[in-house]
């Protein structure tokens, strides 16, 4: 896979929730909609402001599933996968491969306070371990 150029309007989107747990599926759809009529050059899922870290893992996937099918190629999406277990994060940025995202982005671990080398050790072993 060649890499994809990133450049331009790459707003982090929310995530609609019609409950605690229960992902609003119209409102997602619709909200897609709007970014991609609106010009943006890409979509940036389950960052700060999709408050990742407040929503289960299988309203992640179920968002980032449905947002990968309705853009269907037409912008590049990004998805946000920090989280303080490894392996949570190698998963999530596997399922977003196979939904058609172009790449992850992470952040730290929260929670921890890592030196400048284990930070580094940190990120390229998760960049080794991840599909984008």
């Amino acid at each position: 896979m060649h890499p994809t150029k990133l450049q331009g309007i790459i707003p982090p989107m929310i995530t609609p929730l019609k409950g605690d747990d229960e992902l609003d599926r119209e409102g997602t759809v619709r909200l897609t909609e709007h970014l991609v009529a609106g010009g943006v050059h890409a979509i940036f899922l389950l960052g700060t402001t999709g408050e990742a870290q407040s929503l289960t893992y299988r309203l992640r996937y179920e968002f980032v599933e449905l947002v990968c099918r309705q853009v269907a190629g037409r912008i590049p999406v990004l998805v946000g996968v920090t989280d303080t277990a490894f392996i949570e994060s190698v998963r999530l940025a596997e399922h977003a491969a196979k939904c058609g995202a172009v790449g992850v982005v992470a952040a730290p671990p929260y929670y921890f306070a890592p030196s400048q080398q284990e930070l580094i050790e940190y990120y390229t072993a998760l960049a080794d371990a991840l599909p984008l």
